[in-house]
């Protein structure tokens, strides 16, 4: 079992991978994402491998996200 260290407020899964909202608007992704939808922008993860712990991304600076949305092969984020 996944244990994670933050209150979860959001959950969404894709094809294949999936996003986690924090209480404190921090995005975590994890699961596949050989077509960019991990959101690690031009570091696209192995087509092998799968990235199996939530890693908090970064590109959102000190904005918030407070939703995120899933889907086949990408990601959307709403950010305040």
């Amino acid at each position: 079992m996944l244990e994670f260290p933050k209150k979860v407020v959001e959950v969404s899964c894709g094809g294949g991978h999936t996003g986690i909202v924090t209480s404190d608007g921090e995005l975590h992704m994890f699961g596949r994402g050989r077509e960019g939808q991990l959101g690690r922008a031009d570091n696209i993860e192995s087509t092998a491998t799968y990235r199996v712990s939530p890693q908090k991304i970064e590109t959102f600076k000190n904005n918030k996200v407070v939703s995120v949305a899933c889907g086949g092969n990408h990601t959307l984020a709403l950010v305040l």
